[in-house]
């Protein structure tokens, strides 16, 4: 377990690097809308890109982690209410905590049961296993959850275009379309890693060490705490302005591009080659 957690520990950090660089290479995307550095991007795209799709694998790896030890996290991540063999996947959906069920989600059968243990038919363990005054709040958890997985599927997208484009026509930045898609999925890593985290500290609620000790019971009584808070807080605010800023004037720098670089290749038959 220990070991486990380590691993995806160092891959999540190489991660977070990642969606720093992916963040910066937006804007150089933006500019490349307007001018052209291509063959420097296309490369930094390709390392990036790389080592951001480790994340499923350690995602997974942690997963079949928290089933064993934390099985309520997991079933309020998956909506998985009732303890279920063959229990399927499921995408999207409302909670509804009254009737203990999810509603209007998209099923994918047998799907969680394999991917948690690699056996279709092995029973995963759901809420109705704890006490109803352990469950942690499934809805935030399980929309935190979902949040990072659409996330994670519309950067995969983007990343598999990038792939398709760089494989079909030797270059990534190719189309304007392609450009702007890169430029909106910019914030997704940010987001994608901030839903993580709410989902991983909601999901152990009310434990902040699962079976020993309550949230509650952990609370620092030590008054002036506020102070810290708040000059924490105005110095990463004034930081992300510095950021903001830097940024509007790089991208307020740019020149507009030659109109020829981002034109589709001419395609050629065999008499015309």
């Amino acid at each position: 377990r220990c070991a486990a957690v380590v691993v995806v520990f160092l891959l999540d950090s190489l991660l977070v690097s990642c969606v720093f660089v992916s963040g910066c290479r937006c804007v150089c995307f933006f500019l490349m809308i307007r001018r052209p550095p291509r063959s420097t991007l296309d490369r930094s795209s390709a390392a990036s890109d790389v080592y951001k799709r480790q994340h499923p694998l350690s995602g997974d790896l942690l997963a079949k982690v928290v089933a064993v030890h934390q099985p309520a996290k997991l079933a309020a991540f998956e909506g998985q209410f009732a303890t279920e063999a063959g229990a399927p996947f499921r995408l999207g959906g409302i909670v509804d905590l009254d009737r203990r069920r999810l509603d209007y989600a998209i099923e994918i059968p047998y799907a969680l049961s394999l991917m948690l243990y690699l056996d279709p038919t092995a029973t995963v363990t759901g809420l109705d296993s704890v006490p109803r005054d352990q469950w942690p709040p499934v809805a935030i958890a399980r929309g935190a959850f979902q949040v990072m997985i659409l996330c994670g599927g519309a950067m995969t997208f983007v990343t598999l275009w990038a792939g398709w484009q760089g494989w079909r026509y030797r270059a990534v930045a190719r189309s304007r379309l392609f450009l702007k898609a890169v430029v909106l999925a910019g914030p997704l890593g940010f987001v994608a890693t901030e839903a993580g985290w709410i989902a991983a500290e909601v999901g152990r609620q009310p434990w902040i060490i699962t079976g020993v000790m309550r949230t509650a019971a952990a609370v620092t009584p030590m008054p002036g705490l506020l102070v810290p808070l708040v000059f924490f807080g105005a110095l990463y605010l004034m930081l992300a302005a510095i950021v903001l800023w830097i940024l509007h004037h790089h991208i307020a720098a740019g020149s507009p591009v030659d109109s020829t670089v981002l034109k589709p290749p001419v395609e050629r038959t065999v008499y015309e080659s």
